[in-house]
Parts: structure tokens; C-alpha cells; sequence
């Protein structure tokens, strides 16, 4: 019986592609007690094309028969692409803000539920954000113990 819920990606029209990642280069984070792996995405592809999301970083979360149970994402609404779906002004989405992307959020994906939220403080850098993405991880899926790192292909 398995312990986790597999997240079925057409429940969310816009989220990152859970395996878009290099299987010989990506950094692997690994809970060894509970036997789950977050395998750490750089800039992945919509789950479904083309996105009015863009995916800075993300963690994509698997069991131990290798299911995708999470996804905790940061993440930025384009202001372009969302205009050209939905045929609004690309001003009227964006407002006075400049460029053409929104403030990073974060997103967690999971199997029958979505929530987004505001960062609370600035994050500096990329090792900054895999560490705020690890603890959320943690919390979601009620982690006790520390996570190591690994390669993709010492895991595999």
C-alpha cells in the first residue's frame, strides 16, 4: 500500500513538468529513513507546453516507487503569454509594475490541492532558495530527519 498520493499533473493547467531535469547532471535531495527524493529543476517546461508560469527553481518530490508526490515551485506569472491567452491587454495584467514578469511566489503542488503564496523575505541566491524549498518539502510531507544531497546518477 503505498503512503503517498500520486500527483496527476491535468489537475493543474499550469505547473512545472515533473521530468524535465538532467538525469546525469541534477542535485538530488534525499530523505534516506523515508525513502522519498526531490530532485532539484532549473527553469523546467510547463507539464502541459507552452504556460502563463515560469518556473525559476523548483523541487520535484518522488517516493520510493518513484511517483511524483509534490512539486514546490518558485515561481512567476508572464504577463506576455497570459495576455496572449486570454486576449486582455498585456498593460491592464501587469499594471504599473515594470517587465513583464510578476514577483516570484511559491506554488506547492499536490495530488488534490494547489496553494500559492507570497516569499517573505528576499532570497539572495540559488542556494537560498533550495534550502527554503527543502524546508517546505519537509513541513509538507512531515520530514523529521535532515536531507542529504546526491547526484542524479548515484540515486538512480
Amino acid at each position: 500500500m503505498a503512503l503517498f498520493q500520486e500527483i496527476d499533473t491535468l489537475n493543474y493547467p499550469a505547473m512545472p513538468n515533473p521530468q524535465d531535469y538532467d538525469k546525469t547532471t541534477s542535485r538530488v535531495w534525499l530523505w534516506p529513513e523515508a525513502k522519498i527524493k526531490a530532485v532539484v529543476q532549473r527553469d523546467p517546461t510547463n507539464a502541459h507546453g507552452d504556460g502563463y508560469l515560469v518556473f525559476p527553481l523548483s523541487l520535484t518530490v518522488f517516493d520510493q516507487d518513484n511517483r511524483h508526490i509534490l512539486t514546490v515551485a518558485l515561481q512567476q506569472t508572464d504577463f506576455r503569454m497570459l495576455a496572449f491567452m486570454t486576449g486582455e491587454k498585456l498593460k491592464d495584467l501587469k499594471g504599473d509594475k515594470k517587465g513583464y514578469l510578476s514577483p516570484i511566489n511559491v506554488g506547492i503542488y499536490r495530488p488534490q490541492k494547489y496553494e500559492e503564496f507570497d516569499l517573505f523575505e528576499e532570497i539572495d541566491s540559488t542556494e537560498e532558495m533550495v534550502s527554503t524549498l527543502l524546508e517546505l518539502v519537509s513541513d509538507e510531507l512531515d520530514l523529521w530527519e535532515e536531507p542529504v544531497v546526491s547526484n542524479f546518477s548515484a540515486f538512480a
